[in-house]
């Protein structure tokens, strides 16, 4: 039998029982095993058992941010010059490794990930988890992933919550205008970033990248604003 044969059959063979069980690109395939008997560490004993062959994720959380890939264009999007891509195996890997990675507290409001070549807003890698060629060549990838999920999470702040932030960070109110129900905030003097200018929204992410990425510098920067943050979220 040459090598040829050999791997013909181990091909024929790997599809025999993978094809019963597709696991995604995040998930590892685990065939079934018997499991002898053992004694847990609370003293309850287990009897011996056959486990079922079954797709086990390869980080947490896998199968929730796998579920949330998308080949299509969001829906309601603002840019419509940008041309959406379909997502490859290995970028997928890739995301779905940092997404994972992220605290509990920001895994909500996302509704999916969108994959498009190039922003039509300079210089950004990532805008409501739509990832853009740019992002896998940066090097602050976490960061990125982080910051447009504090985004989402600064729409699920309630309105006191947000007055709150914007009284620490340092913003206040300008002209009102009360027939045009507009008022103009003015930014805080010292601001972390250049963008936080734009709007608190803006501001807010910065901080919270900035809190779980270098919290310990955050601290240093403005204690308030740390101590908002692990008040409310889990570190």
């Amino acid at each position: 039998m040459n090598v040829f044969t050999i791997c013909f059959i181990f091909l024929l063979s790997y599809d025999s029982f993978s094809s019963d069980l597709p696991c995604k690109e995040w998930q590892i395939f685990v065939k079934g095993h018997p499991v002898d008997a053992y004694v847990r560490a609370d003293g309850t004993s287990v009897q011996k058992y056959s486990k079922e062959t079954f797709c086990r994720e390869r980080w947490i959380n896998a199968d929730f941010w796998g579920s949330l890939f998308s080949d299509s264009n969001p829906k309601k999007w603002s840019y419509s010059k940008e041309q959406f891509l379909r997502w490859t195996s290995i970028e997928k890997l890739k995301v779905i490794q940092l997404f994972s990675s992220v605290p509990a507290y920001l895994q909500a409001k996302v509704s999916g990930i969108y994959r498009a070549k190039n922003s039509v807003v300079f210089d950004n890698p990532s805008s409501n988890i739509v990832v853009y060629n740019s992002f896998f060549k940066n090097k602050k990838q976490y960061a990125i992933i982080v910051h447009e999920l504090a985004h989402l999470k600064f729409e699920t702040l309630s309105l006191d919550e947000k007055i709150e932030f914007m009284t620490i960070s340092g913003w206040t109110l300008g002209e009102i205008n009360l027939a045009g129900r507009k008022i103009d905030l003015i930014p805080p003097t010292k601001i972390i970033k250049p963008d936080s200018s734009i709007g608190i929204e803006e501001d807010f992410a910065n901080h919270m990248e900035m809190y779980i990425t270098e919290s310990k510098k955050l601290e240093q920067v403005n204690k308030n604003i740390y101590n908002f943050f692990k008040n409310r979220f889990m570190s």
